[in-house]
């Protein structure tokens, strides 16, 4: 389908758009669990949005763990999604308050940030260093 002016149009382009986005997220986890359980767990892992497992490493559950407030174990779920919009490269939204205060008290997101209606943005190289930081506990999500 075109739009007369010699493009596509932007049905096709959207319907395109959105195919490639589902196969960069088809890593991306679909499910989440409270960090207490992925550590009880001898092989810790959620499925994917493409029906695979990603595997969290269990020597990164542990040092992170270890380096929280008690009790914070049981309220955050893992993996933490951020979710960036095509539209706005230079932010990433977090949802989860839980995940920024556990990154605020290892010191990694400055305690200035602070929820808005269940959400907080983020620059995507802070969102980017935090996955390559803690890998396979934190995914980026594109939308």
């Amino acid at each position: 389908m075109y739009d007369g002016g010699g493009g596509p149009s932007d049905s096709v382009l959207t319907r395109w758009f959105r195919f490639e986005t589902g196969r960069m997220n088809g890593g991306v986890a679909a499910e989440s669990r409270s960090l207490a359980e992925l550590l009880e767990d001898p092989a810790p892992s959620v499925r994917t949005r493409d029906g695979g497992r990603l595997i969290l490493d269990r020597s990164v559950l542990q040092d992170f763990s270890h380096r929280l407030p008690p009790g914070m174990g049981h309220r955050l779920r893992l993996p933490v999604l951020f979710y960036q919009d095509i539209n706005q490269p230079a932010s990433c939204e977090l949802r989860s308050d839980a995940a920024l205060e556990a990154f605020q008290a290892l010191g990694e997101i400055s305690s200035l940030y602070q929820m808005d209606k269940g959400t907080v943005f983020l620059s995507t190289p802070l969102a980017r260093n935090l996955e390559r930081r803690y890998p396979t506990l934190v995914q980026v999500m594109f939308r």
